[in-house]
């Protein structure tokens, strides 16, 4: 079919082609055109269609019901989908096939925005051109698919992948930034020190620079949540209150609940709250044993990173291994290089290099580089540290996870020491026991499960040694035989070979002869 719709949001550059979220208009037919509503995903195969949000486009595909491939443990893309209003999918093999119809028909503020990121990060693509680059781009304005996949991967293993996304730890440092910025240029004028209290003054002013550049990065939830963390804390001091962080983290989920209902089902919103919660709980618990250095040594400090670095960790511990089978606590040794690296070095320096891109570009152009090289050593590093093996051996269910929320709330709201430790001490026992007793009841058995990838399948073997065996990859109904290739060769036919991408397959519509997984023992 022939379809026209508007682009309602900005478009995603990905590591292969493009998304696109259409409100859809009208679809064509022999003799005339058919009036619709909805949204649309479009997925582009190779290229990036040059589209902003408002501009009206037309291309010719085929519409999809959203299915999911019925895989054991998928995530539920058909459900993910319709929280954000998306009944239909579509597919364009190149960008060419998406053509402009008419520029700017609708959403200016979010063309003007979305325009303005576009142009930054094509200056930036191409005053560094390289894998740095493509790092730069996620890191200043939110565009993760210019970030090589292996690069990605390497982030994860490490447990450092928050760096790459636009978190509270880059909206606090530039809002510090820029308030001691403006801070030292004001110190030089009488009159405003003598006028004004220059502090309250100028966290005020720099509240709207921070929500500008949270729509600019695309207002993702780690954002969103940092943004008005800073707004209560802005707030609190204009009225000389008090700031209690376990109530500006609840007031900043709160306030993203109840624009977005659906972000409470988005994994990067629940790790992101859950990390914070981490260090704000854990962080001071974790630094009980060393409560004699003093606050201001150079030890203390170190021991006060780590701590919060284990904290973080530790509170998206279960979750992580929940969703992803996998558990790293190398982010101990990566944090503390990746993050003064990325963090005071790449962050600042390219902040600082945004401003230029439109006056003065030389000086963005040499900015830009300068931010390139402490990210040229993080990748080395992360590389090299993203060989040692990850810990495979938490498997958590929901009963794990109800546990180990629960143990969090009462270390939260529960002020006895002696009820903290009684709990901690219970809950420990009863996840202990879990794993023992009640999981794994296949174990020892010939376990064959045939999952449906589309027009393919696949065969995963359980042997009763724990051993694996994967055969026949499948294929896709995007793109031919591309997945079952990609899988195939992730995971060749052998023993002791496990695929983890398998619970995070490509989301794409499997093809109209999909089955569902079949599961044997």
């Amino acid at each position: 079919m022939t379809l026209e719709g508007v682009v309602d949001s900005r478009p995603e550059a990905r590591a292969a082609g493009s998304r696109l979220h259409l409100e859809a208009e009208r679809l064509y037919r022999a003799g005339g055109y058919v009036p619709v509503t909805g949204r649309v995903l479009l997925y582009v195969g190779e290229g990036h269609p040059e589209v902003l949000a408002g501009d009206r486009v037309r291309v010719v595909s085929r519409l999809h019901r959203p299915r999911n491939y019925g895989l054991p443990g998928e995530f539920d893309f058909v459900r993910n989908l319709a929280l954000k209003g998306i009944f239909a999918t579509a597919f364009a093999s190149r960008a060419d096939d998406v053509v402009l119809v008419m520029a700017n028909v609708s959403h200016p503020l979010q063309r003007f925005i979305d325009q303005t990121a576009a142009g930054m990060g094509n200056f930036i693509g191409k005053a560094v051109p390289s894998v740095e680059g493509g790092i730069l781009r996620a890191l200043l304005i939110g565009e993760r698919g210019y970030t090589p996949p292996y690069i990605e991967t390497a982030y994860a293993n490490t447990g450092v992948n928050h760096i790459l996304s636009i978190s509270g730890f880059h909206v606090g440092i530039i809002a510090l930034c820029v308030f001691h910025l403006l801070l030292g240029v004001c110190r030089n004028f009488q009159c405003l020190t003598l006028n004004f209290n220059l502090r309250k003054s100028l966290l005020i002013i720099t509240l709207p620079l921070i929500i500008f550049y949270l729509l600019l990065s695309g207002t993702a939830p780690a954002t969103a949540r940092s943004v008005i963390m800073i707004a209560a804390l802005v707030f609190a001091l204009a009225v000389e209150r008090e700031v209690e962080p376990v109530n500006s983290l609840l007031l900043a989920a709160m306030v993203i609940l109840a624009v977005t209902p659906g972000a409470l089902f988005d994994i990067s919103f629940q790790l992101s709250f859950v990390a914070l919660w981490g260090i704000i709980i854990l962080t001071p618990i974790f630094m009980l044993p060393f409560a004699r250095f003093a606050s201001g040594t150079i030890a203390y400090k170190l021991l006060l990173f780590l701590m919060a670095s284990l904290a973080a960790i530790t509170g998206t511990l279960f979750p992580v291994a929940f969703y992803f089978h996998r558990v790293s606590f190398t982010g101990l040794i990566s944090n503390l290089i990746v993050v003064p690296l990325m963090g005071y070095g790449a962050v600042v320096l390219g902040f600082m290099a945004l401003p230029f891109i439109f006056l003065f570009p030389f000086v963005a152009r040499l900015l830009l580089v300068a931010a390139a090289f402490p990210v040229k050593i993080a990748n080395s590093f992360v590389l090299l540290v993203s060989n040692i093996p990850a810990l495979p051996l938490l498997n958590p269910d929901y009963f794990d996870l109800f546990l180990f929320y629960l143990l969090l709330l009462v270390l939260t709201f529960v002020s006895s020491r002696k009820f903290q430790i009684v709990f901690c001490i219970v809950t420990t026992v009863a996840i202990a026991g879990n794993a023992l007793f009640f999981k794994g009841p296949d174990k020892g058995l010939l376990q064959i499960t045939f999952f449906s990838l589309g027009q393919g399948e696949s065969t995963l073997i359980s042997f009763p040694g724990g051993k694996t065996m994967l055969i026949d990859g499948g294929g896709s109904a995007a793109r031919g035989n591309q997945r079952g290739r990609k899988i195939a060769g992730a995971c060749t036919v052998g023993t002791g070979c496990h695929d983890r991408r398998l619970h995070g397959v490509d989301p794409r519509p499997p093809g109209p002869y999909s089955r569902p997984s079949l599961h044997c023992r």
